[in-house]
């Protein structure tokens, strides 16, 4: 298992629950002897001149201190320079794997503009970082899908765009709730497709690739959405039984 840059930071300055000291250019790590209380009545249990000499001995050891109550032993644990050394190529490695993790998100926002924000913040779009993967999501609440006169109200849920380093966009999809059934959207996932007829293959999805990327957002899920409410009235073909499936019962309202 990866250790996080936080524990291999923590692993300089506490070792084994101790905590460890800087003396000139080393690091001691303390190893805890006794509290101070206890120190003092063993010294006061030597008799005549071994008191007085056992307590100087103790007080003039530079492996010996004092602190917070007890007495520590200090063992050489490494140079300070080498520890600095060790630390920074650790935050150099880590920084390295979170910019490569997350240079879409940097992309992205290298590109967006204040209006653009504020345009898909009133489109209900925001992002999401994912398993090291960024969606442009949107929300979904219930809503009714018709067919033959009847009615089903489905649950809401969260829409995805996965968005690749290169500010390419993936194919719309259920992000959550996990094993969510409607006929246009497909059982493969999680995430889980949501089957948009022909529209790939049409006139607008060219049109879409041609937007700017935040227009191309905001018709993607708002063909989506239009599918997932109306798609028997756009002719487009389940991809998960139909309406009136038995499993689709549950959503049934009339």
């Amino acid at each position: 298992m990866e250790i996080s840059l936080k524990e291999k930071l923590i692993k300089y300055l506490i070792i084994d629950g101790e905590f460890s000291f800087i003396i000139g250019n080393e690091i001691y790590i303390s190893k805890h002897i006794l509290p101070i209380k206890k120190f003092f009545l063993s010294v006061l249990e030597q008799k005549g001149e071994d008191s007085g000499k056992f307590l100087l001995e103790i007080l003039t050891n530079p492996n010996i201190v004092i602190f917070g109550g007890s007495v520590y032993y200090l063992e050489k644990l490494i140079n300070v320079k080498t520890a600095i050394q060790k630390l920074k190529s650790e935050l150099t490695r880590n920084l390295d794997i979170i910019l490569k993790e997350n240079s879409a998100l940097i992309n992205l926002f290298n590109i967006l503009s204040i209006n653009d924000i504020i345009e898909l913040s009133e489109n209900g779009i925001s992002f999401y970082l994912l398993d090291g993967k960024l969606y442009a999501i949107k929300y979904l609440s219930e809503y009714v899908q018709k067919y033959n006169n009847k009615k089903w109200k489905f649950p809401g849920c969260t829409l995805g765009i996965y968005i690749d380093n290169q500010l390419r966009l993936g194919n719309v999809v259920v992000l959550k709730p996990k094993n969510y059934i409607h006929p246009f959207v497909y059982t493969t996932g999680p995430p889980y497709k949501i089957c948009l007829g022909t529209f790939y293959d049409s006139c607008d999805a060219k049109k879409v690739k041609s937007l700017a990327l935040v227009n191309s957002l905001i018709m993607l899920f708002m063909t989506a959405i239009q599918i997932l409410v109306s798609g028997y009235d756009r002719n487009v073909s389940p991809a998960n039984g139909h309406l009136t499936d038995e499993k689709y019962d549950k959503y049934l309202i009339n």
